[in-house]
């Protein structure tokens, strides 16, 4: 079936379910187990979506790959330019390589090296700009623009959130009866592609969104309802944005129910407890989620709650500092 080009706006319901579609054909569903180990001690039943079992260990492949598969051929031949703190800048390259387009990533300095190696095995060609996401970005579009290539800004595409919104699709099928859905906040269009769907099945089901306070933009934002830029410090790339994306907070605006802030030592801490009970390598940003329950979770008494686990892209380096943290009391638990 031929795309009909690009979602500007945001998408509709049959975009979303043409997304559904198209995922589905290059993408394995990924699991959505029940965790007794965190059910038992939360007083609820704790299910986890497990995103670290993509092809990018990271939900941002479905985005990416309904995105471009929205390109129209000449686009396509172009090309196209993104700019990403690493998980979305492999997932592009992988949908690049799947699709046969040719993609650009242009990442800050300071990159996890296990995310770069990916965008490199995937095909991409990366390319290091800026102190941070939002320098990196300015590069890219002006990349794009002299180079004649599709520029794809995560948060703000239509049809990456519509891909990104299959794992909605997953959710709800196999939990019919869910009552809250927890998800790590970046620029957002993981949530807003959540809130898409959920709230369209069942509005009662509570969309929670979960960001450090050393990146608390889209937080901010929620409760301004206007969006706002905030210096950005978080140690957890997935977390690591100063602004939310335009589009995906014209849905976050009215379609979330809470945004939670948690602390650096929140994440690492909870890196180890979803290794802990879940057995699974977890980046920060998966173990937003996990400090969420941590913090809040007595809300959630009786209720079926999903915890997006978004990414495991963790470099042993960084492993077995975490690891090593956990050993010295002055340093972890």
């Amino acid at each position: 079936m031929a795309r009909s080009g690009r979602i500007h706006g945001l998408p509709t319901i049959a975009d979303l379910l043409d997304a559904r579609n198209v995922v589905r054909r290059y993408h394995p569903r990924t699991p959505l187990y029940l965790s007794p180990a965190l059910s038992n001690g939360a007083g609820c039943e704790i299910y986890i979506k497990y995103e670290n079992h993509s092809p990018v260990r990271s939900f941002k492949s479905r985005g990416a790959l309904y995105g471009l598969s929205r390109l129209l051929p000449e686009e396509r031949a172009a090309g196209v330019v993104t700019a990403s703190t690493g998980n979305h800048g492999q997932a592009v390259a992988y949908a690049g390589g799947v699709l046969g387009i040719r993609s650009t990533v242009v990442v800050p300095p300071g990159t996890s090296s296990i995310k770069c190696e990916a965008i490199r095995s995937f095909g991409g060609d990366l390319r290091f700009s800026g102190r941070d996401l939002a320098e990196a970005a300015q590069h890219a579009q002006q990349l794009a623009a002299d180079e004649r290539k599709v520029y794809i800004e995560d948060g703000n595409d239509g049809g990456v959130m519509a891909g990104a919104a299959s794992l909605a699709w997953e959710v709800v099928e196999d939990l019919p009866d869910v009552s809250v859905v927890v998800a790590p906040v970046g620029g957002g269009n993981l949530i807003a592609a959540i809130s898409l769907v959920v709230k369209r099945i069942n509005p009662q089901v509570q969309i929670v969104g979960v960001q450090s306070d050393a990146a608390p933009a889209v937080a901010r934002s929620w409760e301004a309802s206007r969006i706002i830029a905030v210096p950005c410090q978080t140690s957890a790339e997935g977390l690591a944005t100063s602004f939310p994306g335009e589009l995906a907070f014209q849905v976050i605006e009215d379609g979330i129910d809470k945004m939670l802030l948690v602390s650096e030592d929140d994440l690492r801490r909870n890196m180890r407890t979803a290794l802990r009970t879940t057995g699974q390598v977890v980046e920060a940003a998966g173990a937003a989620p996990f400090a969420a329950l941590e913090k809040i979770g007595s809300e959630w008494r009786g209720s079926k709650v999903v915890l997006i686990l978004s990414g495991g892209n963790l470099a042993i380096s960084d492993l077995r500092t975490l690891l090593t943290e956990a050993e010295c009391p002055r340093c972890g638990r």
